[in-house]
C-alpha cells in the first residue's frame, strides 16, 4: 500500500510508514498522560480510542468491519446539531492497542471491493476511508463526588486523522 502497514516485528522502527508511526504515537500519548496523572496523584484520564473504516462503492457507502457478510449500505446524513456530516449504521470497533488498530485496518482492506481493470488485476475499485476516534475522560476526586453524589466526567472526543487508503495517497485531517 505505500503507507508502511506491516507491524510483523520484521521491520526496523525507523523504516515503518507513516499509519504505523501515528498509531503507535497515538497510545503513547495515551501512556504517557496516564502516567504523568499517576506521578501527579491525580486520577488518571480514561482513553477510549475506536474505529470505523468505510468504502465508497459505485455512490454508495459500505462498511468494511462488518467482516463483509452484510453489504447494507450506510447512510450519511448532516446533524442538525453540529452541522457535522455523520454515517448511521457504521460499526465502531473499540481497539485497545497498536496491533489491535492495524489488525482492523487489515481486515477492513480485505473486505474491499476489488475488479480487474485493463491496467491492474487487483485494481480497489473503490475509495475506502479509515478513521481514528480518541475519546479522553476525566475523572473527577472522590471528595467532588462525594460532595455531588453525582459521576462527573468530563468528555472530549476527537477524530485523530482518516486515511483515504488509497495507493500512494494519504490525506490527514
Amino acid at each position: 500500500m505505500g503507507t508502511g502497514m506491516d507491524l510483523t516485528g520484521n521491520i526496523p522502527p525507523e523504516d515503518l510508514g507513516i499509519v504505523p508511526r501515528a498509531v503507535q504515537h497515538i497510545f503513547d500519548g495515551i501512556e504517557l498522560r496516564k502516567r504523568e496523572a499517576q506521578e501527579n496523584g491525580i486520577l488518571p484520564p480514561v482513553f477510549e480510542v475506536t474505529v470505523t473504516f468505510v468504502e465508497l462503492y459505485n455512490e454508495n457507502i459500505f462498511d468494511l468491519l462488518n467482516n463483509g457478510k452484510d453489504r447494507t449500505k450506510i447512510t450519511m446524513y448532516e446533524n442538525p446539531e453540529t452541522n457535522e456530516i455523520q454515517l448511521s449504521g457504521v460499526k465502531n470497533l473499540t481497539v485497545k492497542s497498536p496491533e489491535d488498530l492495524m489488525e482492523a485496518l487489515r481486515m477492513g482492506a480485505l473486505n474491499r471491493t476489488v475488479g480487474a481493470t485493463n491496467m491492474n488485476e487487483q485494481s480497489s475499485r473503490s475509495h475506502a476511508i479509515f478513521s481514528i476516534y480518541l475519546k479522553q475522560q476525566r475523572p473527577v476526586s472522590n471528595e467532588y463526588y462525594r460532595m455531588s453524589q453525582r459521576d462527573f466526567r468530563v468528555s472530549i472526543t476527537w477524530q485523530i486523522f482518516t486515511v483515504e487508503v488509497m495507493p500512494k495517497r494519504i490525506s490527514q485531517f
